[in-house]
């Protein structure tokens, strides 16, 4: 089952796009379906490259997981995963910035 919108394969039964999480045709959101989702995948994978890896690398494997659940149908699970991920991604910013911190005073007394 190919995507409309972004022509990602998707299994059979799928009822949302794994790629970009829109309905796939012949699936009908169901009435009143809550807000989508914001996966922070982008926002995970920054914080992995420029603050503290290990966080960050938690923090793409529940988005990513969250991707997943999303792609199924599952928006419960999936906004769960996604608080999860919000959760490392700013656990890993604070430690990049503390580490940040720590760095410049180390090499301001250093270099006096």
């Amino acid at each position: 089952m190919f995507c409309s919108k972004c022509g990602a394969d998707n299994p059979e039964g799928t009822r949302y796009c794994r790629a970009c999480g829109e309905p796939l045709q012949g699936t009908e959101p169901p009435a009143g379906r809550p807000d989508a989702v914001e996966i922070p995948l982008a926002a995970a994978i920054l914080t992995a490259i420029f603050c503290c890896q290990p966080f960050g690398i938690v923090a793409i494997v529940f988005a990513a997981m969250a991707q997943g659940r999303l792609s199924d149908g599952n928006t419960e699970a999936a906004r769960d995963l996604a608080e999860k991920s919000w959760y490392w991604i700013k656990l890993s910013l604070l430690l990049g910035i503390v580490w940040f911190v720590v760095a410049a005073l180390f090499f301001a007394v250093r270099s006096t």
